[in-house]
């Protein structure tokens, strides 16, 4: 089972603290909740509250509604949400924002409990991680907004692929219909929340209105009561009387009742088809202090208004009470039980009870008379048709009865249910199984521990039961009623398949048939285990002599290399030295591998002996695979061949690299696709091209590869060949970029700059600047110089404009010459002469207005030189 996140809305009332689960998830928080967790309440806020800082995390949910408005507004107008789909997204999102604001409490809380649990480290110190995270992502997710980017933006933040990976698109994941827009990651669904009518009130009078605020009927009722959980009819009064009302404000019954109980709904389930059923909505009522129960569509009694009370008890049954007794009607009208009891019946697990004095009479759910117990002594047994109750014999120790109240077992801690016939019961110490239709034990209890088959590290299969008692150790099945490992002395038992298992003894291993068709082989070996080999095929691997063998069907023989090569693929090293005993044959017959050996094997698999042969640096073996790659028409082969070709100077060879590539083309191997553009783009094997170098980059960046992205940005940012410089589109494709491989906040802050886009840019600039300081000085300084998205101040540029110089931005220079040749109090003709003679040090092309000697004198001065 996946590791959950739980999130309550919670009451931090220091004099009322009160939680209501909101919704469970798999590790994350859903990407359609996020917003919600925007306004984290600090260490200081909560001690105001009372509360400690612990492994729980608070946020103000009430606070951060407008940026979850301001998320699905953005996935609308982003044309996120498929047209055919908008409407019933409009009206998820309207249910959820209404169920949102009216949570009864401002705050939720994030419990990552059964997360940290996976993890090393202290819940403490794993929320604060988890608190920064949040903070960061949210940042990341409030910037997409500000800025209002595209939904290819989002894909590539942290915040997206914290949520999503890698892999899919925004559009996929919103339009999935398994997420059915956040419905199914919340505790209730859309029927259960009953947002279509909700009762308001208005001057003391009550009426119906729907999420949208619409509404149905007026406030003219003297009472509405709220509907129960997916009901459609509840109580209305009207001149103190009382009747129902559904939710589209009609009156099913005029309100002409003296008192009434809630409504309850009754399923009747159609006998042919348990998935479809009918619902009928019944309700006590109470004339002339008469109660009766009442279908309220038909407006018929099913039990006669001639009662002193009647209530509900559970789904099914009601208490009647006939002025002096209760007995027991069920929901048809059936009288169950006689009216005997002084009291309220209750509904005590599956069966029914009601208090005689100190001690409660129990009914089985057939209503026969079970006797009279102390209630907490009673309890269920999870034996079909039966009930402990507390032993007369034996004290501290309980009794099986059957429904009527005949004892089947005594002297027990407690029984469970094996199959249908068969039950294991526990005597504290002594375990044994009972058969309960021969009324005898097919086990006999004896002394020791029993693990049933969710024991997973014996294996256990359903119906099978490991007993132990010092070395002693055995399996039996219950289903067989025999046991199917004997009950010996044994280090180890473990089950491999549904009929054989292996057990270890003084550091040996042997096979054990259920059957009980041991072949001699088998005993005396060094390891014995089951393996995964093909797809879904377990295979049994003996260790024995020196030799790896696999045993099927009652025969063994040495494995072949294919499955030698799947075991190789699979191993790592383990307490049971299996890796050791498996590597010494390997090593031993690995030089017999042959590309016959390969062809069995599917190609997800080979990439795993590939990778395992990098790993344990068996180059030869690597070495010799790759060049299977054509005969095995292998992509990743076929790439790592051809890069040995593009890169390797002992195998250099353009023309073989390139044919490689083209042949990993046609299996869209991203990687491959990249290369071939760069065989393009410096005439590598073939010309230069760079128009089919960028189709070539352009085809690999969409199939994921960040070297495409990175290379096909560079081409359109910097213009090349018969590609001229396209900064859009060289924005798109610096966007996309997921690794920090290559260094690229500089050229994305340029490209919104050169597009004009000041804010866009002023962002990317600070990181910039922040990280690396590559162009970000020089163009928050140019920014201030001349005013471009920001207000124009010389005064700020000159010192940016001068660090841009020292992280050798030298363009930064023409800017300070601008300043000081131009800009009011800024000119400066020492400075000016200065960076005149910097430009002319740094052999830069001096900018024609400053060519004219007389000019330049006039603005030099006494700094001028001929």
């Amino acid at each position: 089972m996946a590791h959950r996140l739980y999130v309550y809305n919670v009451s931090l009332d220091k004099d009322f603290y009160d939680t209501q689960l909101i919704g469970e998830w798999n590790y994350v928080i859903p990407i359609f909740f996020f917003p919600l967790f925007s306004n984290p309440i600090t260490k200081e806020e909560l001690k105001n509250f009372g509360i400690r800082k612990n492994k729980d995390l608070y946020f103000n949910i009430k606070k951060a509604l407008p940026l979850f408005k301001e998320f699905h507004q953005w996935l609308v107008e982003e044309h996120i949400v498929y047209p055919s789909k908008l409407e019933e997204y409009q009206t998820a999102y309207e249910k959820q924002l209404h169920y949102f604001e009216n949570l009864p409490y401002d705050y939720i809380l994030l419990d990552a409990s059964d997360v940290y649990n996976m993890q090393v480290g202290s819940h403490k110190k794993q929320s604060e991680e988890l608190s920064l995270s949040i903070d960061e992502l949210i940042h990341e997710f409030v910037t997409t907004f500000n800025y209002a980017y595209g939904k290819e933006y989002i894909e590539n933040t942290a915040a997206y692929t914290y949520h999503f990976g890698t892999g899919a698109s925004l559009v996929e994941h919103i339009n999935n219909d398994y997420a059915n827009y956040g419905w199914d990651w919340l505790e209730k669904d859309q029927s259960q929340l009953d947002l279509d009518c909700f009762v308001f009130e208005d001057n003391g009078l009550f009426g119906l209105k729907n999420y949208k605020g619409e509404i149905i009927t007026p406030p003219i009722y003297e009472y509405i009561n709220d509907f129960e959980e997916g009901a459609k009819i509840t109580i209305y009064q009207e001149n103190n009387l009382y009747g129902f009302i559904d939710k589209k404000g009609n009156i099913i019954i005029p309100a002409k009742f003296d008192d009434v109980r809630s409504p309850h709904i009754n399923y009747i389930f159609d006998q042919d088809n348990q998935d479809t059923h009918i619902e009928e909505y019944l309700a006590p009522v109470c004339t002339n202090e008469h109660w009766g129960l009442i279908n309220i569509e038909t407006q018929s009694y099913i039990i006669p208004s001639q009662h002193k009370d009647i209530e509900l008890i559970n789904a099914t049954y009601y208490n009647v009470f006939n002025g002096s007794k209760y007995a027991i009607f069920d929901e048809k009208g059936k009288q169950c039980t006689n009216f005997t009891s002084s009291s309220l019946f209750e509904y005590h697990y599956s069966h029914f009870c009601s208090q005689k004095g100190e001690k409660y009479s129990f009914y089985s759910p057939t209503f026969n008379y079970l006797g009279e117990f102390n209630y907490a002594d009673v309890e269920e047994s999870y034996v079909k048709d039966t009930l402990l109750i507390p032993s007369l014999n034996y004290p501290k120790k309980k009794t099986l009865i059957d429904y009527s109240a005949n004892v089947i077992l005594d002297d027990l801690v407690s029984v469970s249910q094996l199959t249908d016939q068969n039950i294991l019961v526990n005597k504290g110490a002594e375990k044994g199984i009972f058969n309960l239709k021969s009324k005898q034990y097919t086990l006999e209890p004896f002394r020791c521990k029993v693990e049933q088959y969710t024991f997973y590290d014996i294996n256990l299969q359903q119906h099978q039961l490991y007993f132990s008692h010092g070395k002693k150790k055995g399996i039996y099945d219950s289903q067989s009623q025999r046991w199917v490992v004997p009950y010996e002395n044994f280090d180890y038992i473990k089950v491999l398949n549904n009929n054989k298992a292996t057990v270890k003894l003084n550091e040996k291993w042997a096979l054990i048939d259920f059957d009980q068709q041991v072949d001699t082989f088998v005993y005396d070996c060094n390891f014995i285990t089951l393996h995964k080999i093909f797809e879904e095929q377990e295979v049994i691997i003996i260790y024995k002599d020196d030799t790896v063998y696999s045993y099927k069907n009652n025969q063994y023989h040495s494995i072949s290399n294919s499955v030698m090569l799947l075991l190789y693929s699979i191993l790592t090293y383990d307490t049971d030295q299996e890796y050791a005993l498996f590597n010494n044959y390997f090593q031993r017959v690995k030089s017999s591998i042959t590309i016959a050996d390969y062809q069995p094997i599917s190609h997800f698999k080979i990439n795993w002996i590939r990778e395992k042969f990098l790993e344990k640096e068996e180059i030869a073996l690597y070495d010799q695979l790759l060049f299977f790659a054509e005969e095995l028409n292998h992509s990743d082969l076929l790439q790592d061949l051809g890069y040995k070709y593009l890169t390797e100077p002992d195998y250099l060879d353009y023309n073989k690299a390139l044919k490689l590539f083209h042949i990993a083309e046609q299996h869209n191997n991203p990687y491959s696709i990249t290369n071939i553009g760069y065989m393009y783009e410096y005439g590598l094997g073939t010309e230069i091209d760079i128009k089919k170098a960028l189709e070539y980059y352009e085809k690999g960046a969409e199939l994921g590869n960040e070297t495409a992205k990175y290379n096909a940005a560079i081409i359109y940012y910097f213009g090349q060949g018969n590609i001229e410089n396209d900064f859009n589109k060289a924005l798109y494709y610096f966007k996309r970029i997921k690794n920090n491989d290559n260094y690229i906040e500089d050229y994305i802050a340029d490209c919104y700059y050169l597009l004009g886009e000041y804010n866009n840019a002023l962002r990317h600039i600070k990181k910039d600047i922040k990280q690396e300081d590559r162009l970000g000085s020089l163009l928050l300084g140019r920014m201030h110089c001349y005013g471009y998205g920001v207000t124009k101040d010389v005064r700020k540029a000159i010192p940016l404009l001068e660090k841009a110089i020292q992280n050798n931005c030298t363009n930064a220079i023409y800017d300070l010459i601008h300043i000081y040749a131009h800009e009011g109090d800024a000119i400066d003709q020492e400075k000016l002469a200065y960076y005149l003679n910097l430009l002319k040090e740094n052999k830069m092309e001096l900018p024609e207005e400053y060519q004219d000697k007389n000019y330049l004198s006039k603005l030099l001065g006494k700094w001028f030189k001929k």
